[in-house]
């Protein structure tokens, strides 16, 4: 399990990694409406009955349809603060969902509005994974490495020291100081990641195009809300990924990655997360 876990990743990491840091931006675009549309189809999975077998296919194709309609669109540049909101009320929703209503809210929803939520979350990530990559690839980067540290800071914190479940019913292995210490990572990785080059190289050469660059600009305070904002989000995230996997009694979101599970099962953290990086550096001035 192990060794297939290990040499997906490494594909992964060759196939993604080159896509990425090349300078077209065309080449983020097609990969983030790949993954999107896999993601829609096992999002469409999670919410619809076994019955309606098509109905993942119809939903990913509308998915990749939307996104070729969006690359000729401005969205893709500056979407109206309207988006924003419609995407803020979505989070919101699913947020509550997590805490307070629970799977047996979740399976009340009409599982054509579950699909609709899902298709606003993904397809608000694609387009930020978009002007992230327009903002520059350190700020792109900033963003995926600020997810992975708030992840990987929480399992070993809570592996230490958790004692007080998070969401005992989604997800047992999380608890509050797991999170608290993800939180207490990021920030640090943050700090250095702004302060270290400006000391070993210069002020001329101050890596200024980060997320925690351009929310140290706003000051101290800006800069530790913006960041706990953001790895709240992504815990938010991942629980609610957990929460639609239980509601249909399953453990991975699909099959497409061996050892890892699905799309889903692995971009949970950003889907929540990248849109307000996004966001937060785009309407702060």
């Amino acid at each position: 399990m192990l060794k297939t876990r290990v040499l997906t990743a490494l594909v992964m990491l060759v196939v993604c990694l080159p896509i990425l840091i090349m300078a077209d931006e065309r080449g983020v675009r097609a990969l983030g409406l790949v993954l999107i549309t896999l993601g829609s189809w096992e999002w469409a999975l999670l919410n619809l009955s076994q019955d309606q077998r098509k109905a993942p296919i119809v939903f990913a194709l509308l998915t990749l349809d939307s996104g070729v309609f969006f690359l000729s669109n401005d969205l893709l540049i500056a979407p109206p603060l309207w988006c924003w909101a419609v995407l803020g009320a979505t989070w919101t929703l699913l947020t509550w969902m997590v805490f307070k209503g629970g799977m047996s809210a979740w399976v009340q929803i009409p599982a054509w509005m579950r699909c609709v939520l899902g298709w606003v979350a993904l397809m608000a990530t694609w387009i930020s994974l978009c002007l992230a990559k327009h903002l520059g690839l350190e700020f792109l980067m900033s963003t995926l490495v600020l997810v992975w540290c708030a992840d990987i800071g929480a399992y070993f914190v809570g592996r230490a020291f958790g004692k007080n479940k998070l969401a005992p019913v989604l997800s047992p292995g999380k608890s509050w100081e797991g999170a608290i210490g993800g939180g207490v990572i990021v920030c640090v990785m943050a700090l250095i990641w702004v302060w270290l080059p400006t000391q070993i190289i210069g002020e001329a050469a101050f890596f200024g195009g980060s997320l925690f660059a351009k929310l140290w600009m706003h000051g101290p305070v800006v800069f530790f809300l913006s960041l706990l904002f953001l790895v709240g989000l992504s815990v938010v995230g991942d629980l609610f990924e957990s929460l639609m996997k239980r509601a249909q009694g399953v453990k991975d979101s699909s099959h497409l990655l061996p050892g890892h599970g699905g799309i889903l099962d692995r971009l949970d953290a950003v889907i929540a997360c990248l849109p307000w990086c996004v966001f937060l550096t785009l309407y702060l001035r």
